[in-house]
Parts: structure tokens; C-alpha cells; sequence
């Protein structure tokens, strides 16, 4: 997928769920040239960046309604890279704004698009996501059955809520235009069920 800034080309790879963002560009040992991870949030948000696990140094372009706000050009000893109200964040290797005279105020062609395409194709995903939380929770619960008496009726109706979320999570991803997706959902403590929509 690629984005256009000052008449450049860039491939950008998308970090779209929660654990894409966290992971970033860790444990890599480079980016090509003209090539970027693109991270996209469903709102305009503070972001709190870090360099955690990043072996190279980078220029990180915060962005929102498709211009740059703000530049940080970072070292892997870096921390704590931080800028206000964004909707998407850009990363390239260290230097490429300067060589490619990329400054703040520079629109950006192509991320609304890559947004939607994103949000189309990875809706499902989100969903997904959401699921395994849900998923996670029953398996907690479980848990604490084994060593909590008396909770029937407290566990009855968390159960209760985790299914209706669930099932909303099956609306969302039928309104996401997916014909046919199989989920793996814990029905009861000792047994899997699938469904399809």
C-alpha cells in the first residue's frame, strides 16, 4: 500500500489492532528504502510512542486530516515520543524527511484511503480480537469457579454478558460485508461450539 508525500512514494505496511501498534517495528533489522509502517487509529487520540526493541533510528511523522503536525527524528535510546491529538503516525528510516524535504505542514495523498481499505478488510479482525478478550474472560472466570463457591448467580450473568457482546461482535462483522466467518467461542466451561454468520 503506498502513500504519496512531497511527490515520494512510500510502501507502507499498516499496524492497525492494539498488538500492531504495540509491536511496531521491533526485532527488525531494517527498513527498505522509501518504506514506512503506517499506523492508523479509528480516532483522533494523544499517542505515546516508545523505542523499545528498535534496532535503527527513525523519523516518526504524526498526522491528522492527511497533514503533518509534527516530526521527531528518534534513536533507538530514545523514549517516551509523544505528540497530541493524531489520527495516523508514519514511520521511515531516520533522515528521509530531511532528505526528501518532508516538513511539518506537508500533506499527505493516501492515508483516508488506506484507512477505509483498512478498516474494511481488518473490521473482521478487530472483531476477532474483541472475541478472544471476550474468550479470555470466560477462561478467567473458570478459573476463579475452581476456587470461589457460592458465585452461580454473579457467573450466570457475566456469562450473559460476554454472549450478548459476542453476538454483537457477529453484527458488527456481518456489517463489515463478510459473507461467511467461522469463530471459535467457548459455549460452556468444558466445550467449544462454532458458528457461522
Amino acid at each position: 500500500m503506498n502513500l504519496l508525500i512531497n511527490n515520494v512514494i512510500v510502501d507502507v505496511e499498516l499496524a492497525i489492532t492494539p498488538e500492531q501498534h504495540f509491536l511496531g517495528l521491533q526485532y527488525r533489522d531494517f527498513l527498505d528504502k522509501d518504506s514506512g509502517m503506517l499506523f492508523l487509529f479509528d480516532k483522533v487520540k494523544d499517542v505515546d510512542f516508545h523505542m523499545h526493541n528498535v534496532k535503527f533510528g527513525l523519523d516518526i511523522v504524526f498526522i491528522k486530516s492527511n497533514k503533518i503536525i509534527k516530526i521527531d527524528s528518534v534513536s533507538p535510546e530514545d523514549e517516551n515520543i509523544k505528540c497530541k491529538q493524531v489520527d495516523s503516525v508514519l514511520e521511515v528510516n531516520f533522515g528521509w524527511c530531511k532528505e526528501n524535504n518532508v516538513m511539518v505542514g506537508c500533506n499527505i495523498e493516501g492515508v483516508k484511503m488506506q484507512s477505509k481499505m483498512a478498516k474494511k478488510k481488518f473490521g473482521v479482525l478487530y472483531e476477532i480480537e474483541n472475541v478472544k478478550g471476550l474468550l479470555s474472560d470466560l477462561d478467567d472466570i473458570q478459573s476463579e469457579t475452581s476456587v470461589e463457591e457460592g458465585m452461580e448467580t454473579n457467573i450466570a450473568l457475566i456469562k450473559k454478558d460476554i454472549y450478548s457482546a459476542i453476538e454483537e461482535c457477529k453484527t458488527r462483522i456481518k456489517e463489515n460485508g463478510q459473507k461467511l466467518v467461522r469463530i471459535k467461542m467457548q459455549q460452556e466451561f468444558d466445550g467449544f461450539k462454532e458458528f457461522q454468520i
